[in-house]
């Protein structure tokens, strides 16, 4: 909910730093930078950027290698992309998955603002109380 600190800091990583949200961030950490900005883009109305942000997610996720892609983080982190994306049966679909795994914090689903964006028609907390 904190969104002004979030773009300025965000912002200035992919403009000087951009090889570090390339890198494999949201596999190993569940921490998909982009899907955040995106989200506090889209909170704040800004639909280019948050298109463009959305693209360059997905672009960093779809070089993860297949053999990785059934990873907690991943699937996360797609999940969270899927969302801010507007794809919600994809964010729901992913988050299903996610659920099933044996993924150690599924807690973060719940206390996710990109995730809770998704709304009641998403219903997340059934996946997280199921």
């Amino acid at each position: 909910g904190q969104c002004d600190p979030v773009m300025l800091t965000f912002e200035k990583v992919i403009k000087y730093r951009n090889a570090l949200v390339r890198e494999l961030e949201p596999l190993i950490n569940a921490n998909n930078y982009l899907a955040m900005l995106a989200h506090c883009y889209q909170q704040q109305g800004l639909e280019e950027e948050r298109a463009r942000t959305v693209a360059l997610s997905e672009e960093v996720l779809n070089k993860i290698p297949d053999e990785s892609r059934d990873l907690g983080g991943f699937l996360y982190s797609r999940a969270q992309t899927a969302a801010v994306k507007g794809d919600t049966e994809e964010a729901m679909r992913l988050l299903e998955q996610l659920y099933a795994s044996d993924w150690q914090v599924k807690w973060l689903i719940k206390e996710d603002p990109i995730l809770r964006s998704l709304g009641p028609k998403s219903d997340v907390t059934n996946i997280v109380n199921k």
